[in-house]
C-alpha cells in the first residue's frame, strides 16, 4: 500500500544571499525548518556545520566551537540560549557562502504513520511550478553546485539516480552537469552529489575529502584541522 503524503501549508524559502558562490541543495525541510523558515536550520544544519569544521573552513571556524542546539527544553537555560546564538551567528555566515535550498519547499509528512517526515512525491518534485520556483532560487552568478540526497539529484536533473551510495561524494560528469545547467538555466562550472547530509558521518572520511576540493573550487580559505 502506497503511503500518502501531506505537505505543510508553510513554504521554506531559500537562504544565502548574492555573495553566496555555491549553492547546495538539500531534499525537503522538515519540522524545524518549517518552524524558523530556513532550510538546513535542525540536525542537518548541525551536520553542515560539524563538517565543514572538520575540514578546516575558516569562515565556517570562526564562529568559536559549539554544540549545535536540536532539542527544543521547555525550561531554557542560559547555556542552551548560547549555542541558539551562536547557530544565528553561523547561519548569517553560512549566508553568505553558500545559498541553500531544497527540492521541494514544503515539509512532507506520512498521512498514515507516527514518523513526522517523509520524501516528497516525485511528481511535486518534478512539476513546472517547483521548476520555476528552482530556477528562480539559483539564478545568479554561482559557479557550484552541491547535491544532497537522491530527490535533489532528481529535482536537478529530471531523472532519478541509481545506486545512489555508489555515486556519493562525488564529482558530476561533465554531462549530467550540462543537463542540470540546460534545465536549471544556470551556469555551473562545477558540481558533487554528496549524500543525505544525514549520511555524512557514516562515511566522514570521503565527505571530508570531497569537501576539501569544493573548498578549493570555491576559494574558501582553509586552515588546519
Amino acid at each position: 500500500m502506497l503511503q500518502s503524503v501531506t505537505y505543510s501549508e508553510k513554504r521554506v524559502p531559500a537562504h544565502g544571499n548574492s555573495c553566496a558562490r555555491v549553492v547546495l541543495i538539500n531534499e525537503a525541510p522538515g519540522p524545524d525548518e518549517d518552524k524558523s523558515g530556513i532550510p538546513c536550520f535542525g540536525q542537518q544544519g548541525g551536520n553542515i556545520y560539524r563538517t565543514l569544521c572538520l575540514v578546516g573552513v575558516d569562515w565556517a571556524k570562526e564562529i568559536s566551537t559549539f554544540s549545535w542546539p536540536v532539542k527544543n527544553p521547555e525550561g531554557r537555560t542560559k547555556k542552551y540560549r548560547t549555542r541558539c546564538e551562536k547557530r544565528t551567528e553561523f547561519l548569517a555566515r553560512r549566508a553568505e557562502h553558500l545559498l541553500i535550498t531544497n527540492a521541494y519547499p514544503y515539509w512532507p509528512k506520512p498521512s498514515n504513520a507516527a514518523k513526522n517526515f517523509c520524501s516528497p512525491k516525485d511528481e511535486d518534485v518534478l512539476s513546472p511550478k517547483n521548476l520555476s520556483r528552482l530556477e528562480e532560487d539559483m539564478r545568479g552568478e554561482r559557479p557550484i553546485l552541491l547535491i544532497c540526497g537522491a530527490m535533489a539529484y532528481l529535482a536537478c536533473t529530471g531523472t532519478p539516480l541509481k545506486r545512489s551510495s555508489q555515486c556519493e561524494n562525488k564529482q558530476l560528469s561533465d554531462n549530467t552537469l550540462e543537463k542540470v545547467n540546460e534545465r536549471l538555466k544556470t551556469s555551473f562550472s562545477a558540481g558533487w552529489y554528496l549524500g543525505h547530509t544525514r549520511r555524512w558521518n557514516l562515511h566522514q572520511d570521503e565527505t571530508n575529502r570531497a569537501l576539501e576540493c569544493i573548498a578549493a573550487s570555491a576559494d574558501w580559505s582553509r586552515t588546519s584541522r
